[in-house]
């Protein structure tokens, strides 16, 4: 016969045993899972602009400013900014801009190998910070040779993501259409001397939450 201690122990293993197996496919939870950021996630995208939006259109934009003599082949080597200090979300949807222009930076930096230098004006309090420190003597100059002026900019990265939504009461589907629309700013004379579109229209019964 089972002594209280002993129907004591055998629950508490019991429910210990039945927390694991709910976590190896149980009811009771459900495991993360990693997913393809290229693609949709089953179950859980909806219609709004999502990862593989973001990852197509940077993968375009890149492609079409190095097709550009100026951006591609250029010489001396031009000098751009590309943040999110000239980008404006006006769509329906929250969204984090540095996903969208941090990716569009560090892609066309790699895809460039040298052939664009981005200027990282965000920062430029760190750059006189360290140039201050070497005026005064405090540390050297390091391996590159300082310059008195901090690098200047040819162009910038402007930019805007528009949304239009239209819905049915009757069958209660949506659709959502994105567009993003890009120019690069002459910061020498105000030019702007290149600019694509890039959009994406979805629908369906929506009940996602973006934020």
């Amino acid at each position: 016969m089972m002594t209280m201690k002993g129907w004591t122990i055998a629950l508490a293993c019991a429910t210990v045993c039945g927390c694991v197996s709910a976590g190896g496919g149980g009811t009771g939870f459900v495991a993360s899972q990693y997913v393809d950021p290229t693609t949709a996630t089953a179950g859980v995208s909806g219609i709004g602009f999502e990862s593989q939006d973001i990852r197509d259109m940077c993968d375009k934009m890149v492609r079409d400013l190095l097709a550009q003599p100026r951006f591609g082949r250029a010489t001396p080597i031009p000098r751009v900014i590309i943040d999110d200090t000239r980008f404006k979300n006006e769509s329906n949807q929250m969204i984090n801009l540095a996903l969208l222009l941090d990716r569009m930076r560090i892609e066309l930096m790699r895809a460039a190998d040298g052939r664009i230098l981005f200027v990282s004006r965000q920062n430029v309090d760190l750059v006189e910070k360290e140039k201050q420190l070497k005026a005064s003597g405090r540390v050297d100059e390091g391996a590159a040779e300082s310059s008195r002026a901090i690098a200047g900019a040819d162009y910038q990265l402007v930019g805007k993501l528009v949304s239009q939504t239209t819905s049915s009461n009757r069958s209660g589907m949506r659709a959502n259409y994105y567009q993003v629309s890009l120019e690069m700013l002459d910061l020498n004379n105000g030019l702007s001397v290149w600019g694509n579109l890039y959009d994406v229209k979805k629908a369906g019964a929506d009940d996602k939450l973006y934020r």
